[in-house]
């Protein structure tokens, strides 16, 4: 029985030791956005959407990352558990070459689409000049963005979460400086505004890509770099992280179309309507932190379990995620219930009624945040044993038939828009109830060579 219980803490250590520093890692790239947001927030609410907004836009084109990330991930964690080294590192070498290689290209195509983005969301004149202003800055990060989730994915996938955080600690120091100083104009620089946020964005993402890439050389790690590329290799990264990259184009092109509908209550709303849920969606991405971190932790563990044939532990790791993840996840939801309106108020001072309207949806996600995450963990589950396609298919099935169509109806015919965050509300219930229910059927344990 002491046995159990001592086993028990050793996996509740190794999952906090990756999931802690991946999940903070996250919260410091939220908070970095977030800081510029305020600082945006105090100029106009319009300054405040049109980053978010444009945000959005470069959001889009992060199934390419996952693509390559989740690849890199399963690949390498399945190795590692086999204590494969040699091989893992190869995997390591082929990805980044090959993120190199597609993501240069891809941008020209990605710069010509930002008219045809924005002019989806019906934005002021004004609105519309600001957006423009700034995502055409901030997509040239795009590159630097794909590298650097592979070279994250190559830590997790060994364990080692702790490096990569203490790295981001001091680039969200040094980009709240940057803020400071060209957002506003402090100590004799310019005041930048919106152009002074998309450049300090593109100079802490190329200065991390170039650390992390070159961080091996200088600690002790299992992970090395060198110029290698097999091809097999890549097309099994392919075969993992492409279900996984459809599979997050369909859930952001659902948010983009979740924001389709709330554009069309501008009638009602004004910019009300799209202030208000950007900031909503804004203050619940910091519940995502804990989450992203669990996320990535059961990945890591059921690729290197999985490695190792040991699927009792895979299974154990899993369950003690779920516990841990619902506990945390429970508080967050709480939090963002009983605080909505002063949080809301954060970003959006100037607009009341655009609070109201971030209230709302708050406490909608709020009194919904534990099956989200289940969702999340059993999601990336099924991905640490490579069923990438399984999540594909849960999410495009109950996000369409549960979410967008109930969506359209209360557009349609008028409903209020607080409608749309009822139904946001009850598909995060299915969802998670469906995904339970594909895990414990244990289509997972099936061995899948990669």
């Amino acid at each position: 029985m002491f046995s159990l219980g001592r086993t028990k803490k050793i996996q509740i250590k190794q999952i906090l030791n990756i999931a802690i520093p991946s999940g903070l890692q996250s919260g410091l790239d939220m908070l970095s956005v977030s800081l510029a947001l305020f600082y945006l927030g105090g100029i106009s609410s319009l300054h405040f959407t049109a980053l978010n907004t444009g945000a959005k836009y470069i959001i889009v084109f992060y199934p390419i990352s996952a693509i390559f990330g989740i690849g890199t991930n399963v690949l390498m964690s399945r190795r590692f558990g086999a204590k494969n080294y040699v091989e893992m590192n190869r995997v390591y070498a082929t990805i980044i070459l090959s993120a190199c290689i597609i993501s240069l290209p891809m941008l020209y195509l990605i710069y010509l689409g930002i008219p045809y983005y924005l002019n989806l969301f019906n934005l002021s004149n004004e609105l519309y000049t600001l957006t423009y202003s700034y995502v055409s800055l901030t997509i040239f990060a795009l590159p630097s963005i794909i590298i650097k989730n592979v070279l994250i994915s190559g830590f997790a996938a060994t364990g080692d979460t702790k490096r990569p955080f203490f790295i981001k600690i001091f680039l969200t120091l040094l980009s709240m400086l940057g803020y400071y100083l060209l957002i506003e104009g402090r100590f004799g620089f310019p005041s930048l505004g919106l152009i002074g946020a998309a450049y300090v964005s593109l100079f802490i993402s190329y200065l991390e890509m170039f650390i992390l890439l070159l961080l091996p050389k200088f600690v002790q790690t299992k992970l090395s770099f060198s110029l290698y590329f097999n091809k097999t290799f890549l097309l099994n990264a392919f075969k993992v992280g492409i279900p996984t990259g459809l599979e997050r184009i369909f859930t952001i092109a659902s948010l983009n179309v979740v924001l389709i509908f709330v554009g069309s209550y501008a009638a009602i709303y004004k910019d009300s309507a799209m202030s208000g849920f950007q900031a909503g969606t804004t203050i619940e991405g910091f519940s995502f932190v804990p989450g992203f971190g669990f996320m990535v932790a059961i990945m890591s563990l059921m690729g290197q379990s999985i490695g190792a044939k040991n699927y009792a532990r895979a299974s154990e790791y899993t369950k003690l995620c779920a516990i841990l993840s619902s506990i945390m996840l429970g508080i967050c939801g709480l939090l963002l219930v009983i605080f909505a309106k002063p949080l809301s108020a954060i970003f959006i001072r100037d607009d009341i009624l655009g609070i109201e309207i971030s209230v709302y949806y708050l406490i909608a996600v709020g009194l919904s945040q534990i099956p989200l995450i289940l969702s999340f963990v059993y999601d990336g589950a099924l991905r640490g044993a490579g069923f990438t396609q399984i999540p594909l298919f849960i999410n495009i099935v109950s996000i369409s038939i549960f979410r967008l169509l109930p969506m359209w109806l209360c557009t349609h015919f008028g409903f209020s828009i607080y409608m749309l965050f009822v139904i946001i509300f009850i598909e995060t219930y299915i969802r998670a109830i469906i995904f339970y229910v594909v895990f414990r059927s244990g289509v997972w344990k099936k061995p899948k060579k990669l």
